[in-house]
């Protein structure tokens, strides 16, 4: 599977990496929480995917005379590229992933003078089989990327003006991120070929590329760090008579008046068990080692006592023609 983005990524208020969509909202330069795909949503999507091998294509961060301005005013939202830890947990959603980014971490991707920006027009030459050799009727997916990283770099130099370059940086390098052991896969078939061979997996991108291979434990250990605590929420004061929601998939379970919905089964959040009850006028904190306690009411012996004190006291009330102690 090929799977390609194209727009801004950024950190939204609640600091987490967000892939901006249409309707995106920013707030003081940054994206308004569940107006984009966070990282924990991406991460979830693409391990639900049931592909062996994925290439997730990532043109992000973008600048140039026609850059979109999302959040208003004169000066153009470039966004942040694909963090590297984000990249890392994006490996471990499945086998055989490969992430391919339009630029390095502290690079920006050049929109250009054409029609669609630098990094797709080399992509879709290069799919098309141009500066490429097949490889037994196929594109290499290792090929695919080698030729993105010398075609964008000559396009940035000869296309994007001085001024934008020493404004944003003189060079754009596409990133392959990549587990360590992974070799290449056929992305395409190479244009024309008749007949297909067995594909050569002995090859791998120049030296001079901007390669990375990332351990499999530390792609792991990135994932869990990308979702731990995800959708926290803690909230004080009263909270009577309202309803709580955070995540996506929500369960409800009701107390009383109040209701509370969270990703998955309320009564285990994040490996902490949550107990709901009374919560007029208390606060409520949802995610690791947060806590809630139940406030649990008396046995019907316990109950007939106490409404028995309370007939008492009526009844021992004077006389009111207004009022009826019946």
């Amino acid at each position: 599977m090929l799977l390609f983005y194209s727009g801004h990524g950024d950190y939204s208020t609640d600091s987490v990496y967000h892939l901006t969509t249409h309707d995106t909202r920013l707030t003081q330069g940054r994206v308004v929480a569940g107006t984009g795909i966070g990282q924990p949503e991406l991460l979830d999507r693409l391990r639900a995917l049931p592909v062996r091998r994925l290439v997730l294509l990532i043109n992000a961060c973008h600048a140039g005379e026609l850059s979109p301005v999302l959040g208003g005013g004169n000066h153009p939202f470039t966004g942040q590229p694909l963090p590297q830890q984000a990249a890392d947990a994006l490996l471990a959603t499945g086998s055989g992933r490969i992430i391919i980014t339009a630029c390095r971490g502290n690079q920006v991707a050049y929109i250009g003078p054409g029609p669609i920006t630098i990094f797709t027009q080399a992509l879709t030459d290069g799919l098309r089989g141009q500066g490429l050799n097949a490889r037994a009727g196929y594109i290499s997916v290792f090929d695919l990327y080698t030729h993105l990283y010398f075609a964008v770099g000559e396009a940035v130099e000869k296309r994007v003006s001085t001024a934008l370059r020493q404004r944003y940086g003189n060079t754009q390098e596409p990133e392959l991120t990549v587990l360590k052991g992974v070799g290449p896969f056929p992305v395409a078939l190479y244009r024309g070929s008749t007949m297909l061979g067995d594909f050569p997996t002995d090859h791998t991108p120049p030296e001079e590329t901007a390669l990375r291979k990332v351990l499999p434990a530390r792609s792991r250990w990135a994932f869990r760090q990308s979702l731990d605590g995800a959708g926290n929420v803690a909230i004080g004061g009263s909270v009577s008579d309202s309803q709580i929601i955070t995540g996506s998939n929500n369960t409800v379970t009701r107390s009383g008046r109040d209701t509370i919905q969270a990703d998955g089964s309320v009564t285990q959040v994040g490996g902490d068990t949550i107990t709901i009850g009374d919560v007029s006028g208390t606060g409520i904190a949802i995610g690791r080692h947060a806590r809630a306690y139940m406030q649990q009411g008396g046995d019907q012996e316990s109950l007939d006592r106490a409404f028995a004190q309370v007939y008492a006291a009526i009844a021992a009330r004077p006389a009111d023609p207004e009022i009826d102690k019946e």
